[in-house]
């Protein structure tokens, strides 16, 4: 039974990686449905080549209905939109050079931000009002022991925000981030809007994390610390996932917290060997025996025949960062991440014989205590199609590299879900 399910796990991950490298051949796309803006009133609609945050500072490459490809500098656009989440204008920065900047939050205060080739974020503001622009910064001095930050652009937001007071203490504590900054400027206008008797109108993006539902079959290995041997069970393993975005608006890189629960039952035989050369050499299968060898009264060669028998119910938590190679329909993922497990019993029959010779000379029948918690690594890959609702198949994999004590775990998982969530 155990030879028939490992052929149907390595024919499955055979599957997924033919069909993932079908995917991959037939599927590479770069292009989303977006516009440029010839000028603030005139728009071409088409797709952008989206390949990088970074790069679409830097240019942006359009196709129209026609497939016809052109490359547009910053001087050349007044800006453009990729789908529905991101939009970039073209701005003349301090340093006199022309760049795409993402609009961040539209307010009373417009805030842009880029990063550059070596992953540094840069904040701009523009006052909707007087058109004024500016660079947020602040400047560190001192080394790595000792440093004393110079938050420039505090003084900046006070300048800019004509009721600064509003959010004296926002502003005092906001950091240099997106999210810091959007916060301030959402406080700002909401309370702004409510001295004057009217309503609030500032956009933020977001990008919503999606929930799904996940079920499907798990082969585990038991294996008892200094001993030879295993045990191999069949689970079926039901589960949720959340699933955010972690890239800006790319839809590639993601983090996946599942919430997986699954039935473990194992009973099994380990078996050791060891040489007693002296009467206070300790005797030991690792989890119930611990004995000087006086008190068994042997010496020589001996042999460790332990049982082990437990029965559970697993809670498992797999964090992952998750890698979506593009494609229009097909995705292929890659990632891998911590996976943080509790069992819901922590009792465990064992059985420990000391035998010589074939002939028994110690035996102890113990109930013992595991650790419920395990915090393991798991790696993995899956296909994933985006219809209406993303159906995915997942394969993961988690060793038993980092567990601590005398019974390890390791795990495989073939899972397949459905994101509840819409495209």
């Amino acid at each position: 039974m155990l030879t028939l399910i490992l052929g149907m796990l390595r024919k499955s991950t055979l599957l997924i990686f033919l069909l993932s490298f079908s995917a991959t051949l037939m599927a590479q796309e770069l292009y989303k449905e977006g516009f440029v803006l010839t000028s603030p009133f005139d728009t071409l609609r088409g797709e952008i080549k989206y390949i990088s945050y970074n790069q679409a500072a830097e240019r942006c490459t359009f196709r129209d209905h026609n497939q016809k490809e052109t490359t547009f500098l910053p001087k050349d656009l007044f800006g453009y939109g990729v789908g529905q989440d991101l939009l970039f204008l073209s701005k003349e920065t301090q340093d006199a050079k022309a760049i795409f900047l993402e609009v961040v939050y539209q307010g009373s205060l417009t805030l842009f931000s880029y990063r550059d080739a070596n992953a540094r974020n840069f904040f701009y503001i523009e006052s909707n009002q007087t058109g004024e622009f500016r660079k947020l910064t602040q400047k560190i001095v001192g080394d790595s022991r000792r440093q004393k930050v110079f938050k420039t652009y505090i003084d900046v937001l006070r300048i800019m925000l004509p009721k600064s007071e509003l959010v004296a203490d926002e502003i005092e504590n906001v950091a240099l981030s997106a999210k810091s900054l959007t916060r301030l400027l959402k406080a700002y206008d909401q309370r702004y809007a409510n001295t004057q008797g009217i309503a609030y109108t500032g956009i933020g993006k977001t990008s919503p994390p999606k929930i799904g539902i996940l079920a499907g079959p798990s082969l585990s290995r038991l294996t008892l610390n200094g001993h030879s041997g295993e045990v191999n069970r069949q689970l079926f393993s039901l589960g949720i996932r959340v699933e955010k975005e972690v890239s800006r608006g790319t839809g590639r890189l993601f983090l996946d917290a599942d919430l997986i629960i699954t039935n473990e039952d194992y009973l099994g035989e380990f078996s050791a060997t060891q040489l007693v050369r002296q009467n206070d050499d300790i005797i030991s299968n690792f989890i119930n025996i611990a004995l000087h060898a006086d008190f068994v009264g042997v010496l020589g060669q001996i042999d460790y025949r332990t049982s082990v028998e437990l029965s559970r119910t697993v809670i498992s938590l797999p964090l992952n960062l998750k890698y979506k190679l593009p494609g229009r329909r097909f995705n292929v993922t890659f990632g891998g991440g911590l996976e943080i497990q509790y069992a819901t019993s922590s009792d465990v029959v064992v059985d420990g014989r000391i035998l010589q010779g074939g002939n028994e000379t110690f035996r102890a029948f113990t109930q013992e205590f595991a650790n419920p918690f395990r915090i393991g690594m798991n790696v993995g890959a899956g296909l994933a199609y985006n219809a209406k609702h993303t159906i995915f198949l997942d394969a993961r994999f988690s060793p038993a590299w980092f567990d601590q004590g005398a019974l390890n775990y390791s795990y495989m998982r073939l899972m397949l879900g459905v994101m509840l969530s819409k495209n």
